[in-house]
């Protein structure tokens, strides 16, 4: 063999394996990246092209491109390995090692269910505070709480003689205090005295009250004298006062008795009279009252309703309804006077019937049974879907063309 073809086999055999170290020193993952998206910035801290980026402390892959975008910096993550990348990761830059190096820290919640992100999505990453922001900002409230003490000692200097007289002032307003509280004393100890002297002059006014008490006595026991007299001549006619005395003592234990069986009755019935109160005032109906003008032919009759419905407000409706002798069907719509809902509902007459009805967000469905004749009596029982019930009556003159219609619901 030519001894140049080997020297040429040897070179390009030495090229392939240069170039595959330096791929490999180099960690350019070209044969091997598996997925790429981007992070927007608004600072990254001197973050460098290569630098490593890490899912959950694991490295898997390295920063390939940084560039600006809208007023942010963009940057490049590229992956050479299968990373679970969901909806809720959190990208932020950090700093590591002794040189203090930067690379990329991606942290995922292992409960997250977000789904997976393809491949060129576009992240917003999570701003790191660096350590060089935080010291200039703690050297800037290290100068604002010097220059505060400074002006706090000027301001103290300037009111020396101030701040002196203000404690001066302190200290005679406590000596004044205690010598109030003396005086206080003072007046508290003769308040002791004068009313030991009240005391014993009352005492004197007592004794001096004592003989004009002792006549009042005497003044008493002359009327009593004078009373039992009066008392003597009653004795006299005792049997008509006997009499009268009895019609009073019993009209008094008529009077007495009817009392206590009214006691009696609401002591044992309060408790019933209370639970039927408080259930009368809890139990609250929405009412219903409406008056319909129809106008009838042989099958078909459309009607036109003014509604007044505590529940729903008031609305008014047009109706088009099929009646005959086998299933009739009705069909409505309304509106409410201040264009706020609108209502919608159909009757299927099947002898039962049964409704549905759309009000105000709310759906009824309502049982009833109709008959179809000159005039039509409709007692209708409602349940709605939030857990109430109500019942009604529909009166319904054909030949008057005359609609009349009440209900009445409970009302949560």
């Amino acid at each position: 063999m030519n001894k140049a073809v080997i020297n040429g086999i040897f070179v390009l055999m030495a090229l392939i394996v240069l170039g595959s170290m330096i791929f490999y020193v180099d960690d350019c993952a070209v044969f091997k990246e598996k997925k790429s998206v981007f992070v927007l910035f608004d600072h990254v801290d001197a973050l460098a092209d290569g630098a490593l980026v890490y899912f959950n402390g694991v490295q898997c892959g390295s920063v390939r491109g940084i560039d600006f975008f809208d007023r942010k910096i963009r940057v490049r993550l590229s992956f050479d390995r299968d990373v679970p990348l969901k909806e809720g990761i959190k990208i932020s830059i950090k700093t590591g090692g002794i040189v203090g190096e930067k690379y990329v820290d991606i942290e995922a919640d292992p409960k997250a269910s977000g789904k997976e992100l393809k491949n060129g999505e576009t992240l917003h990453g999570v701003e790191s505070y660096s350590f060089d922001r935080l010291l200039v900002s703690v050297n800037k409230l290290s100068d604002e709480m010097l220059f505060t003490i400074e002006k706090l000692n000027n301001l103290i200097t300037r009111n020396e003689n101030k701040v002196d007289n203000i404690f001066g002032n302190l200290e005679q307003t406590t000596k004044r205090s205690s010598e109030f509280v003396d005086n206080l004393n003072n007046r508290i100890v003769g308040l002791g005295s004068d009313l030991d002297g009240f005391i014993k002059r009352l005492n004197q006014n007592m004794d001096d009250v004592g003989p004009e008490l002792k006549g009042t006595l005497k003044n008493m026991k002359e009327v009593m004298a004078r009373f039992n007299s009066v008392i003597k001549v009653v004795e006299n006619r005792s049997d008509d006062i006997d009499m009268s005395i009895g019609n009073v003592r019993d009209i008094t234990e008529n009077i007495k008795s009817t009392t206590e069986k009214i006691n009696n009755i609401m002591n044992s019935d309060k408790n019933s009279m209370i639970n039927l109160v408080e259930s009368f005032n809890s139990f609250k109906v929405e009412s219903t009252f409406s008056m319909t003008y129809a106008d009838f032919d042989d099958k078909f009759y459309s009607d036109f309703s003014m509604i007044f419905d505590k529940g729903y407000g008031k609305y008014y409706s047009i109706g088009v309804d099929k009646i005959g002798y086998g299933n009739d069907f009705n069909l409505i719509m309304g509106k409410t006077m201040d264009d706020t809902s609108y209502m919608f509902g159909g009757i299927l007459d099947a002898k039962p019937g049964l409704g549905f009805w759309m009000k105000k967000n709310r759906y009824d469905m309502s049982f009833y049974n109709t008959d179809i004749n000159d005039n039509i009596f409709n007692f209708k029982l409602d349940y709605k879907i939030d857990d109430r019930f109500g019942f009604g009556f529909k009166y319904l003159d054909v030949l008057e063309d005359k609609d009349m219609e009440f209900s009445i619901t409970t009302k949560n």
